[in-house]
């Protein structure tokens, strides 16, 4: 039995209650979803990395670890290698800009350019072919000639590189063409570089962009005398040894420790989490606001309702419907709507969410494979049903209060008290 809201006798009425609530609701969940799916997905990105330790230049955000470079990194790698807490496995690695130019087509465009060691780098998740091989010469000979003489012969260029597949795509390069790389944009210093593989990224998602060996790609830049990278990826045998590298990366036997920094995995996150506790305080205070525009809108509804049902309501109270009988009915008829409401609000905003993901995985290139900004979880979904809980109970308990509470006789002569 509805008496406020019918939905034939009031269909406006029952249609804005519905309406109100609804929208009340798929905000909420794209607002709880946001903070949610940065998190989830950051952390499904590290754990397909792999690495346990980043070393990254002094002083710089982990999130933004490629935007700047440090120096002597053979000395650095030394020093954590030796220390008493060794790595099993490490990457160096150099992020850099190279111009590239197809064989044979006239346009030179500028690409990002990762320098790795192939054998290294196969510890960790970051690359991952999709289509031909890895490199057919995983160590780096440039790179172990550098440690070695002051000269290094281009007869130890392997000329191997992988493209990404969004530059595959953009530029038609396939397994087996020949590219053109220069470290300028005038192209004086052309070299031929064979493609052996097309790999997608999981860091850089749609992004353009070129692995080589990490030698060459400093004798390109000619950063190979100072030996310039940018990060360098460790894998530690168990949290022990990760407290313990820190812990020792802290003293003096650790000579590097004004060039750079050492990041554990949860420091990159506690930067990330940091970020986000200030989505979620923006979207407390959205969502604050919503509950109450709505809590007003509801109570306001029925507030008019009851006074256009006022001697209904009366002749119900004086065929032997008790106070607390009424009060409670209305309660059922405001949570009922309120449910119908949140469900259909849910719905929307779980489709909300999805189609925002679409719409910015198409548009943000930059974002790491897989990665979504928005995520309904388990937690966002019992928070969005506690909220338009709370709605329902906070919107029908006023009007059902004061409608029971009224003088049935007051009410048929259509006094409003």
């Amino acid at each position: 039995m509805f008496l406020l809201t019918h939905p034939r006798r009031n269909p406006l009425r029952w249609s804005l209650v519905i309406f109100a609530i609804a929208s009340s609701i798929i905000l909420t969940t794209v607002m709880v979803s946001l903070s949610a799916g940065v998190r989830d997905s950051s952390n499904r990105t590290l754990d397909r990395i792999g690495a346990d330790v980043y070393v990254v230049p002094k002083d710089l955000n982990p999130l933004l670890m490629n935007l700047q470079r440090f120096d002597q990194g053979g000395g650095i790698l030394n020093n954590l290698t030796n220390s008493q807490f060794p790595p099993i496995s490490y990457s160096p690695r150099l992020y850099d800009t190279l111009f590239i130019n197809n064989t044979g087509i006239d346009r030179i465009s500028e690409v990002s350019a990762y320098g790795i060691i192939p054998s290294n780098e196969s510890d960790f998740g970051q690359f991952k072919v999709s289509s031909g091989e890895w490199f057919h010469t995983i160590d780096d000979p440039v790179r172990n000639a550098i440690f070695e003489t002051p000269e290094v012969r281009e007869g130890l260029f392997t000329y191997e590189v992988l493209v990404s597949r969004q530059l595959s795509r953009n530029l038609g390069i396939d397994v087996g063409d020949g590219i053109q790389l220069s470290s300028r944009v005038q192209g004086n210093d052309l070299m031929t570089f064979n493609v052996v593989g097309i790999y997608s990224d999981m860091l850089a998602g749609q992004g353009e962009g070129i692995l080589l060996h990490l030698g060459e790609l400093q004798m390109i830049k000619g950063s190979y005398i100072q030996d310039t990278l940018t990060e360098i990826l460790l894998k530690m045998g168990g949290e022990e040894e990760v407290e313990g590298l820190i812990n020792w990366s802290n003293g003096e036997n650790f000579t590097y420790r004004e060039i750079v920094d050492l990041h554990t995995r949860d420091d990159i996150l506690g930067e990330l989490y940091g970020f986000t506790s200030l989505i979620d305080g923006f979207s407390a205070i959205v969502i604050t606001i919503s509950i109450l525009v709505s809590l007003t809108f509801l109570s306001t509804i029925l507030m008019i309702s009851i006074k256009g049902m006022g001697k209904e309501m009366a002749m119900l109270r004086a065929i032997g419907f008790s106070r607390w009988s009424l009060m409670f009915h209305l309660f059922k008829e405001s949570f009922l709507n309120t449910f119908l409401g949140g469900i259909i609000g849910l719905i929307l905003g779980v489709m909300m969410v999805w189609l925002l993901n679409f719409m910015l995985s198409g548009t943000i290139q930059q974002l790491p494979k897989g990665f979504e900004l928005f995520s309904v979880d388990i937690i966002s979904l019992m928070m969005v049903i506690m909220i338009f809980t709370a709605i329902s109970i906070g919107a029908g308990m006023v009007p059902a209060v004061i409608s029971s509470f009224k003088d049935p006789a007051e009410a048929m002569r259509g006094e409003n008290r």
